[in-house]
Formats: C-alpha cells, sequence, structure tokens
C-alpha cells in the first residue's frame, strides 16, 4: 500500500548497549555475546531494506543512534542506500552523561540518508525559524528576537576555546561556553546586541537580539543544539504519564527540527519503531503550527 510513497522516515532503534536493550531470535543480546554487532546488522539489515523500498525518490531516512553501533550502522547504510546518497551525519547534543572515569559523552548522532539523492531538493532553514519581534528595551532600532547566545553553566566546556567571560553593564560577570568567538562576541556588545534584561540591575541571561535585517537562509548544520535535552523529554513524559513509562524518549523539539528540515508541505511521515510516540507528537504539532498536512 505504500511502497515508493513515503517522505519522510524516522527510526529510534536499539542502540545495543549490552544492557538488555536488544533481542534478537527472543534473546536479549549482551554485551558479552561474540556475535553482539553481527547480530545487529542482521536486525537492522532487514528492517532498512523494507525501509529503502517504501521510500519516494526525493525520500530521507533519519536514524538515530549512539557510539555503540555508529560506525557499523554508517558502513551497513553505504551499502543500502549507496554512500553516494549520504545526506548528513548529524550531531545532536542531548546533554552531558558519564560513560565511565575517561569519557563524557555530550553527542548522539543521526545519519540521513536520502532514496536518491539526485532528486532531493537543497535544504535551508532560517537562522532563528521561530522568531516573535519584541522591543522591551524600547531599542531605537525598531523590534527584536531574543536568541540564546550560550550554553548553559552545566553545559559550557570549560576546554572550549569559546569559554570565556563577558560583563554586563551593572558588572554581573558571566563565565561560560559562547555560542560566538570572543572577537564575535566583543563586536557584538560594541553593536548593542547582547540583551543583559532590563536597567538598572541588567541581571538576566545573557541574549542575542536579532533584529529583522539579520535573519537569513542557511544550508543547515550537522550540529544540533537547539532542542531540548533527553533529560527534558524525560520529564515532560513522566509528568505526562505520572510515572516514568518510557527510557530514553527523544524531545518532540529534536523531530520537529528534522522535519522541518527534510518534509515538504504535505508529507507522509513513518516511525515503524515508534517508542513513546514522538514523531507523531511532533507531526500534530507541526500541522497545527504551519496549517499543513
Amino acid at each position: 500500500t505504500h511502497k515508493g510513497k513515503i517522505d519522510v522516515i524516522y527510526i529510534d532503534p536499539p542502540y545495543n548497549t549490552g544492557n538488555k536493550d536488544f533481542i534478537y531470535n527472543d534473546n536479549f543480546v549482551d554485551a558479552e555475546d561474540p556475535y553482539r554487532h553481527s547480530k545487529w546488522l542482521a536486525f537492522m539489515e532487514k528492517r532498512l531494506l523494507l525501509a529503502k523500498n517504501l521510500l519516494k525518490r526525493t525520500g530521507v531516512i533519519f536514524i538515530s543512534i549512539d557510539d555503540n553501533e555508529h560506525p557499523r550502522l554508517k558502513l551497513l547504510c553505504d551499502q543500502i542506500f549507496f554512500e553516494r546518497n549520504f545526506v548528513q551525519n548529524f550531531m545532536w547534543l542531548h546533554g552531558k552523561r558519564k560513560k565511565d572515569r575517561w569519557r563524557r559523552t555530550l553527542q548522539h548522532y543521526v545519519l540521513c540518508y536520502a532514496r536518491d539523492k539526485n532528486k532531493l531538493p537543497p535544504w535551508s532553514i532560517l537562522s532563528y525559524a521561530t522568531y516573535k519581534f519584541d522591543n522591551p528595551d524600547k531599542d531605537k532600532r525598531g523590534g527584536w528576537f531574543s536568541g540564546s547566545i550560550s550554553f548553559s553553566e552545566e553545559r559550557s566546556n570549560k576546554q572550549h576555546p569559546n569559554y570565556f567571560e563577558i560583563k554586563s553593564p551593572s558588572g554581573i560577570v558571566w563565565r561560560r561556553q559562547w555560542q560566538r568567538s570572543q572577537e564575535e562576541m566583543e563586536e557584538l556588545l560594541k553593536q548593542k546586541k547582547i540583551f543583559f534584561g532590563l536597567p538598572p540591575k541588567y541581571d538576566a541571561v545573557p541574549r542575542i537580539k536579532i533584529f529583522p535585517d539579520d535573519i537569513d537562509e542557511q544550508i543547515p548544520p550537522n550540529i544540533i543544539d537547539s532542542v531540548e535535552s533527553t533529560r527534558e523529554a524525560q520529564k515532560k513524559l513522566d509528568a505526562m504519564f505520572g510515572k516514568k513509562v518510557f527510557d530514553y524518549p527523544k524531545p518532540v523539539s529534536l523531530m520537529k527540527h528534522l522535519f522541518k528540515l527534510s518534509s515538504p508541505n504535505d508529507s507522509v511521515i513513518l516511525d515503524y519503531m515508534a517508542g513513546s510516540g514522538t514523531t507523531g507528537q511532533a507531526v500534530l504539532e507541526l500541522n497545527k503550527e504551519d496549517g499543513n498536512h
């Protein structure tokens, strides 16, 4: 019924961590299984071959994954969808998670392949796609959009070159990792495009002032750092059910970001590993927001 009719497929398969998250032939595959990776690849190959047949010639597939199987999944997808149809390896900054005494991994991956990249329309995004102009400080330049310009102190990487301090007009010191270099931040401060809150306190978390002329379309970067974390998604879902029902749900904002990039106005979007239902919720919200189907 749907062969060659799907615009976008998103799946969040088992990550094969060895912690009873993956079942093959009715048995959990543990970390000591010598065929652990082979079994996972056999499991995925069958499903990806079916997925390929469902995609339109202009369709794309997104696959969430972490370090456990990322390199093997990339090779499998190169074989099934062909290397020439590789679109992007998105890295979603899902929040800090302690792995062991040597590693702290900040990202998960979302591999993206096209059914036929030659038929895939170019992708673009607005620098700030959902903007609302306001003018709380009565800026003479007119209304502006309040954009994020930094990571929280908890998420900041102190070794990053963009980790430095700036001062508000009232002398409050903000030390964190910024989304601009120190030179760029100094220029923004000179242009009075950093908002510290209203006088005389100037005690709000610094935000960048985006004016209508600053907003333009651009090729989407592979780093996705403007959406919620797994922890935030977990809190919302737990609150919805009144208890913990699903582990590691994806945030709705991540799905919406991917679908805004990839889906035409009227699309058929498939998630055959539906899990907590985030994909369905994201599609319903987008339909409500933009009036598409």
